[in-house]
């Protein structure tokens, strides 16, 4: 047992011989071999030390989404009938390679955030090919959500508010190895040992030594992270490095997400790509007139005297905000068929409203005629504000 407490040494120093690999969503590549569980020695260990091992006893398993199984030919319409052979016959040697394997997917929570929306739309597919694939979540309590919050801020280079230093990761250790050892217990109870795991994100991280001391294949996927403010990222990477040294491989979204002095293990870059059947990427239906939407949350002027309700031919009536949205703005509503670039996010630092505001500033001609439309939540719907308020956000001229 080395100085971690986990059985499969300390990360190794520097990231030469990481081998990486680019993953695009228009290229065919074969699967890599998915590694065979083997049994992993158990060390000595000084005396006290604990051993990373999720102590026996009953629990209640990990709850669980329950994944319908969606075939690929509904996205055919999308990508053609070439496109989607070559993704079947991927996803056939895929289940060949886990011969009946189950692959599970864990991460924080079911409904927030982009893994979520990601997970809830991709993994059905794989279940309609045949991959069994399932999708369990942890159960962090409120201080868990709060001490890992920090994190992201962490690892996303930034700081939860500019005016306050963030807090010291190892701080919080003993409350995120409690959790998430408790998770690995509860995960370990419903899964076959021989299963693969991709743990999603920073706080799932600290089941990877118990999943692969019980004989999983784990891989760890990276959906956060910059290489632009290394700085504040550092201690971050730093307390997650003892978990992820543990893992058989990692998935980021792009090259250099990671950081140097993770194992010399195979590393899957994955770009983003939209999903067109996603709710926020499907078309408007023919009937719905969408100026009509915009002028009644007070965007655009209205089409027809003011107050006068739409028709069911001109909007879907339950579209229609309740109560009308807040235009916080210094000029009169646009008009109709004004071009609009949006941003729809938090009120976060991390979502970088200045640089979205200074790159349309200086790179979308004004001649053009565009706006900048910035879309969040409103006051009552956020518990604490994360860096900006609507009213102290930086706007330039009378285009934002």
């Amino acid at each position: 047992m080395n100085h971690t407490g986990y059985p499969h040494g300390p990360p190794h120093s520097g990231s030469g011989g990481r081998r990486t690999k680019v993953v695009t969503p228009r290229t065919h590549r074969t699967p890599a071999p998915i590694p065979a569980p083997t049994p992993t020695p158990t060390p000595s260990r000084p005396r006290g030390q604990a051993s990373p091992t999720p102590p026996p006893g009953p629990t209640s398993p990990l709850p669980e989404v329950l994944l319908p199984a969606t075939p690929l030919s509904c996205l055919e319409h999308l990508v053609g009938a070439t496109r989607l052979a070559e993704v079947r016959d991927a996803l056939r040697e895929a289940r060949t390679r886990l011969g009946g394997r189950e692959v599970w997917h864990v991460s924080d929570n079911p409904t927030r955030g982009g893994v979520a929306e990601l997970l809830r739309t991709t993994l059905p597919h794989l279940r309609g090919e045949g991959i069994d694939t399932r999708w369990a979540t942890i159960e962090g309590n409120r201080a868990f959500r709060a001490f890992t919050k920090a994190l992201y801020y962490r690892l996303c280079g930034v700081t939860a508010n500019e005016h306050e230093d963030p807090p010291d990761p190892e701080n919080g250790r003993a409350l995120y190895q409690q959790v998430t050892r408790a998770a690995a217990q509860r995960l370990l109870g419903a899964m076959g040992r021989r299963s693969v795991v991709v743990l999603h994100d920073h706080q799932t991280a600290g089941l990877i030594p118990y999943l692969r001391e019980a004989g999983c294949v784990v891989l760890w996927q990276c959906h956060i992270g910059t290489p632009l403010h290394t700085e504040p990222a550092g201690p971050a990477w730093h307390f997650l490095r003892r978990y992820l040294s543990a893992a058989h491989g990692f998935i980021a979204s792009y090259d250099g997400a990671l950081p140097a002095g993770l194992p010399d293990v195979a590393i899957r870059v994955l770009p983003p790509s939209i999903n067109p059947p996603a709710p926020k990427n499907l078309p408007l239906h023919p009937a719905v007139d969408a100026s009509r939407l915009m002028a009644r949350i007070g965007v655009f002027r209205q089409p027809s005297p003011a107050g006068t309700e739409p028709d069911a031919g001109d909007a879907f009536p339950e579209l229609l905000p309740r109560p009308p949205a807040r235009i916080d703005r210094g000029a009169e509503p646009l008009p109709v068929g004004t071009p609009l670039v949006t941003q729809v996010s938090r009120w976060d630092r991390v979502k970088d409203i200045p640089g979205v505001i200074e790159a349309f500033t200086d790179h979308v001609d004004p001649d053009f005629g565009a706006h900048l439309l910035l879309v969040g939540p409103g006051r009552r719907a956020i518990r604490r504000p994360n860096g900006y308020s609507r009213s102290g956000c930086p706007c330039c001229s009378s285009r934002v």
